[in-house]
């Protein structure tokens, strides 16, 4: 039999923790998906679109498929570029080791905003970022007749720049780092990156893509270096398909990464430890099942800031036997003064105090 003490209260302050009693969850089968690796670069018309643009078979953790062998092909999407344009070159080309590469591919007409979408049998459609073309350079006229009119030298034209992710965002689990780093680089027309630029890229959730609820976490404005602004700690926290980032920097618009899924993040589990003598209820856990107990002790914060790390350790352990199920939390606080806590009924309503909330869902 368990000792209550007169005037306990077992709710301890600090934070918020739901358990979710639950078997695990049927194993999935890894879904695949195209994803363009090297994207189309800016070019001019009639030229080898450099470098080579190759796409990858991924499955759902954004690990290349190695086993797949098929074809792979690509086409202008519809309704980009110019009305008259064409692609030339091997447009479907077989993947080796899961990676499909187009080394001679061209299009006919300049204009801006072109994208390529990448088709393969058994998988959704793909489309690449956007990229221009831009008009062949004059044949030499040769000499003419008379002498030419005396004229200055023409001023330089500013090189045109646009945003370029160079390494695409891989599908990855909520809260997890995406990996590979995001990297977004400056370009000229020629598809060089233009290694001056050293100033500040921003990357965001594109409106309107994956969840609603979802927050983007990590450093999202980098300075960069040599032209290029490398992200290494994002991660996304909501659960959903079809997400893409936005890049923006000053004096160039902004662009579109390729999409990415974003899978459920590991589920927390804690294993309840069995015990069959007396446990006492009186905030200390200092009996020996205690000590043996499996713990969460890497809790992070909802409020005022999503994921970050709390001032004050939390530990929840779990003892059941088969009458009872026990939980001890210890919510260490520098300064239990300011602990506030006025409830003394049931049902009574906790916004305003310091709580642990355990939330057990017995249907699932």
């Amino acid at each position: 039999m368990n000792h209550y003490p007169r005037g306990f209260r077992p709710w301890r302050p600090s934070f918020v923790f739901a358990l979710l009693l639950a078997s695990p969850a049927a194993a999935q089968s890894p879904a695949g998906r195209l994803v363009f690796v090297v994207q189309p670069s800016a070019t001019g018309a009639m030229t080898a679109i450099s470098p080579p643009i190759q796409v990858a078979v991924q499955d759902v953790a954004g690990q290349t498929v190695t086993s797949f062998v098929g074809n792979v092909t690509l086409t202008i999407t519809d309704e980009t570029g110019g009305d008259e344009s064409e692609l030339s070159g091997t447009a479907t080309v077989a993947a080796i080791a899961g990676v499909a590469t187009f080394s001679d591919l061209s299009i006919n007409e300049a204009a801006t905003g072109y994208t390529l979408t990448a088709t393969a049998d058994g998988f959704a459609d793909a489309a690449s970022a956007a990229f221009d073309i831009t008009a062949a350079s004059a044949a030499d006229p040769g000499p003419t007749a008379g002498p030419s009119p005396a004229a200055g030298p023409s001023p330089a034209a500013a090189p045109m720049t646009r945003l370029v992710f160079i390494r695409q965002p891989g599908a990855t689990a909520a809260g997890a780092k995406i990996s590979p780093d995001v990297a977004v680089a400056v370009q000229d027309s020629a598809g060089q990156t233009v290694a001056g630029f050293t100033g500040n890229v921003t990357v965001e959730i594109t409106d309107g893509t994956g969840s609603d609820e979802a927050e983007l976490t990590g450093t999202m404005t980098v300075r960069a270096v040599a032209g290029v602004a490398s992200f290494d700690a994002l991660s996304i926290d909501v659960e959903a398909a079809g997400y893409t980032l936005t890049a923006s920097a000053t004096g160039m618009a902004d662009v579109a990464s390729a999409s990415f899924d974003v899978s459920a993040g590991a589920r927390r589990a804690l294993r309840a430890t069995t015990f069959a003598s007396e446990v006492t209820l009186d905030g200390k856990l200092d009996e020996p099942y205690w000590a043996n107990a499996d713990s969460i002790v890497n809790l992070t914060t909802i409020e005022p800031e999503e994921g970050g790390v709390p001032a004050g350790q939390t530990t929840v352990k779990i003892l059941v036997n088969a009458n009872e199920i026990v939980f001890g939390v210890m919510c260490h606080d520098s300064n239990p003064a300011g602990i506030v806590a006025f409830a003394k009924t049931r049902d009574f309503d906790l916004e305003l105090e310091d709580y642990v909330l355990i939330v057990l869902d017995p249907f699932q």
